[in-house]
């Protein structure tokens, strides 16, 4: 409704902000193609048969609208413009097609660094729980041969609860148990023997 120089300056730098934040240009038409206002300079006109397929369909989505303008193509969202109820034009907005391939190859970088770091994460994770898991029964089997030897000193660190924090401490109770019958017989051989050397040393004297 104002049509001051003011106005339309402040009404272009508005235009020109909201083309900035959404990377892209924005052109706006009356109803028969006419551009009022644009942040590319190359684009004066618009097809009327266009600015009709938008009104009809409400928002169009298409590529190759203005491929003149823009050679590597462009990727083109169209919205009617209402003013009090009205369609008074349209609102189109263009992003250049390299672009948009160039964020999608940035995306498809980010994926598969991505990617790549969480299975680096994994692998280093799985190995070095194998590493840990292969240490933790080695420890065990070294205990075993000590306690086949004879030897039930050694006890083996617990250290968690899962499956083999759990072995660790079945082990070291079976090592106890061991211990225990081990003197039990020790001291029963040694009782015996005292109590058979007194008769024997009357006999052969």
């Amino acid at each position: 409704d104002n049509y001051s120089p003011r106005s339309n300056q402040i009404y272009k730098e508005r235009i020109l902000e909201c083309a900035a934040l959404m990377d892209c240009d924005i052109v706006i038409t009356n109803l028969e193609g006419d551009v009022f206002c644009t942040t590319n300079s190359d684009i004066d006109f618009v097809e009327k048969e266009r600015i009709d397929a938008i009104i009809k369909d409400a928002v169009v989505r298409q590529s190759g609208f203005f491929a003149s303008e823009y050679p590597g193509g462009a990727y083109t969202v169209g919205v009617p413009l209402k003013y009090r109820g009205t369609t008074i034009g349209c609102v189109l907005y263009n992003s250049s097609m390299p672009e948009i391939n160039n964020v999608v190859s940035r995306l498809v970088v980010l994926f598969v660094a991505a990617l790549f770091a969480a299975a680096l994460s994994a692998s280093l994770s799985t190995y070095v729980q194998a590493k840990n898991l292969s240490k933790r029964l080695g420890a065990i089997k070294t205990v075993a041969l000590d306690i086949a030897a004879g030897n039930f000193s050694k006890k083996l660190p617990v250290g968690s609860n899962d499956e083999i924090g759990q072995l660790c401490s079945a082990f070291n109770f079976m090592s106890d148990s061991l211990e225990k019958l081990d003197n039990m017989r020790n001291r029963f051989v040694s009782d015996v023997s005292h109590e058979l050397r007194t008769p024997m040393t009357s006999m052969a004297g």
